[in-house]
């Protein structure tokens, strides 16, 4: 009997082994039959004797190179000026790990990234390499950004910013506000240089920003400086008087509800009452309105404290029994936040 046992566990093991290890075989074979493609196309590309559009039609549908060999061929033709720059381009693209590899590989393509005066594609290529090294943010890095932020491609003057007011350069980011106060020329439009600047660990960029939501006439820029301002003091009036007005659109009431709750927490809930009993105001803000209430009121230190609902809860139980709104989002959460807080009626 024991025998029996042991031989009905050992068949039922391998029932369950061997197809997987049959599953790990065939993922396996067919990682290494993509390889043996790769190193086939590649071969085409390295080979100079075939057209340029043979070249780049082999080799650009895939991801990059594995064999050891190639990679060094690959090398040699990007540092190449033999080679015509769309050919250099795709062939570094192919060996982007060689860079973390070889200072001096690296070192060739920061100057080619730097230089205003490399082909085009080249240039290019380096900069969605550099953008994705880990390292491209780091301090030591950063020396060649100084002189970009000149630079006559738009591309490259955004990378050189984002890098440098990331890293909290004074003077990278005061050239961005003085253009958002037209002190200058701008060296990146208001959107870009706001979304910029919102990255900086100094917050100077306030009162640029904020005289543009006050004077700008263009939408994007306006949704763009609420979106931004929540954490400076000076723009919370406006922010409350933009999410409580009938006048505004939805939008800007939504967003400014958000950024204005992101730094004042409790301030908010005073608000919401309002919100939820205005007939204007758009199921959407509605809804953002009980979720920002939901954050404050489910604790577990709030329950205890409120004894007996409030306007704001009583608002909410009509909703969720679809009294003043038919919206299926707007009653669920509704429902969400009876669940949560639990007010006693």
């Amino acid at each position: 009997m024991k025998t029996y046992i042991i031989l009905t566990l050992l068949l039922f093991s391998s029932a369950v082994v061997f197809p997987q290890q049959t599953k790990r075989d065939s993922i396996l074979r067919n990682v290494e039959e993509y390889k043996g493609r790769v190193l086939k196309d590649a071969a085409v590309f390295i080979n100079t004797s075939n057209t340029t559009e043979q070249r780049i039609k082999a080799i650009q549908k895939h991801a990059i190179i594995y064999d050891d060999q190639q990679k060094a061929m690959f090398k040699r033709i990007v540092l190449s000026e033999n080679e015509k720059p769309e050919i250099r381009a795709l062939a570094l693209n192919k060996i982007y790990a060689e860079a973390d590899k070889d200072n001096e590989f690296l070192n060739q393509i920061m100057r080619w990234f730097s230089n205003p005066q490399t082909p085009k594609a080249l240039r290019d290529e380096t900069l969605s390499l550099i953008g994705n090294l880990s390292f491209s943010s780091m301090p030591g890095i950063l020396e060649p950004y100084h002189k970009m932020v000149e630079d006559p491609d738009v591309a490259f003057r955004e990378f050189a910013f984002s890098k440098l007011v990331l890293n909290g350069d004074a003077r990278a980011q005061q050239l961005l506000i003085r253009g958002l106060e037209g002190q200058n020329t701008k060296p990146l439009d208001n959107l870009t240089a706001i979304r910029i600047l919102s990255s900086a660990p100094k917050k100077d960029f306030y009162p640029a920003v904020y005289k543009i939501l006050l004077e700008t006439q263009n939408e994007d820029e306006r949704l763009l400086a609420i979106q931004t301002l929540g954490g400076y003091p000076a723009a919370k009036e406006k922010l409350a008087s933009i999410f409580m007005s009938r006048e505004e659109k939805s939008k800007f009431r939504e967003n400014a509800l958000i950024s204005f709750y992101n730094y004042n927490k409790r301030e908010t809930v005073t608000y919401l009452t309002e919100i939820l009993g205005d007939p204007s105001a758009s199921a959407d803000l509605k809804i953002i309105a009980i979720q920002l209430a939901i954050n404050e009121r489910k604790a577990i230190s709030y329950r205890k404290k409120a004894k007996k609902a409030d306007k704001l809860d009583t608002l909410i139980r009509d909703i969720s029994n679809g009294r003043n709104d038919a919206d299926k989002e707007l009653t669920a959460i509704a429902k969400k936040y009876l669940l949560l807080v639990r007010p006693v009626f």
